[in-house]
C-alpha cells in the first residue's frame, strides 16, 4: 500500500479558505478566480505561501474588525515589511492586466508596482505605507 507524501496531500486538499487579492473570501468553492488573482490560500494547516497577499489579508482583517466589507470591484496586492512599508511584488503589471480583464475597477498596490501607463477601466492607487492603504479603502 503506497502512502502519499505531505506534498501530494497538500496538492489534493482543497484549501478551506481562499482570499483573492481583492480581499474576497470563498469557502469550499470549486470555482476559483484566475491564478493571478488568487495568491493566498490558507490551508487547514494555516499555511500562507505567498507574501504578495500580505496587504490584501491585512485589509480583509481590518474590514472585518470594522464590520465593513471591502468593495467587490477592488483588487489588492503587496508585501508588508516590518516597518509598515509596502513592498513591490513580482508580476504586478500582469496582475493588474488580469484584474482589469475580470472587471475589477480599483486597485491598491505598492507604489513601485503602479503602472506607468494607465490601464483602461482600472483606477490604480499606489501606496508605500499601511496608513495610505487604509485611507484608500
Amino acid at each position: 500500500m503506497a502512502t502519499e507524501t505531505s506534498d501530494e496531500q497538500r496538492e489534493k486538499a482543497k484549501p478551506p479558505i481562499c482570499v483573492t487579492d481583492a480581499g474576497m473570501a470563498t469557502e469550499g468553492s470549486d470555482e476559483q478566480p484566475p491564478k493571478a488573482l488568487r495568491p493566498i490560500c490558507v490551508t487547514e494547516a494555516g499555511m500562507v505561501t505567498e507574501t504578495s497577499a500580505d496587504l490584501a489579508l491585512l485589509l480583509a482583517i481590518v474590514s472585518s474588525f470594522q464590520d465593513k466589507s471591502l468593495p467587490k470591484d477592488l483588487v489588492v496586492f503587496g508585501e508588508i515589511g516590518l516597518a509598515g512599508e509596502i513592498r513591490p511584488v513580482p508580476g504586478g503589471q500582469e496582475r493588474l492586466q488580469v484584474a482589469a480583464k475580470h472587471g475589477f475597477t480599483r486597485a491598491i498596490v505598492p507604489k513601485a508596482n503602479a503602472p506607468k501607463n494607465k490601464i483602461a477601466g482600472l483606477e490604480v492607487i499606489g501606496v508605500s505605507k499601511i496608513a495610505q492603504a487604509l485611507e484608500a479603502i
